[in-house]
């Protein structure tokens, strides 16, 4: 039944609360799923060379980037990632307000 306002969010963040008033121990939910990491290559000679600009990451796979950072530029504006200058052997990550936590294992 759809009602005004409610959301994955919003159920996600109250996921025990819901379940203890409907008299469930579990709602049957999926899992949350897990936080992708968005960044950008800057370094110049990868981009040059119609290397890849955009890429991501999910959190808990195998993942390489297309060469090693030295810089990691966390910006928690997607504007201000998207569109940094570019560094020599950089990247730089949307942060999203919570990127960077993702980002620590």
């Amino acid at each position: 039944m759809p009602l005004q306002g409610f959301h994955t969010k919003w159920l996600e963040s109250r996921r025990g609360m819901v379940a203890r008033l409907a008299g469930f121990d579990d709602l049957g939910l999926l899992l949350p799923h897990p936080s992708r990491i968005p960044f950008t290559y800057l370094d110049p000679q990868h981009i040059e060379t119609d290397g890849r600009r955009h890429d991501s990451a999910t959190v808990g796979d195998t993942f390489t980037t297309a060469y090693l950072p030295a810089l990691v530029v966390i910006c928690e504006n997607k504007d201000s990632a998207l569109h940094f200058l570019e560094v020599s052997s950089a990247i730089s990550v949307e942060g999203a307000g919570s990127g960077a936590t993702a980002c620590i294992c």
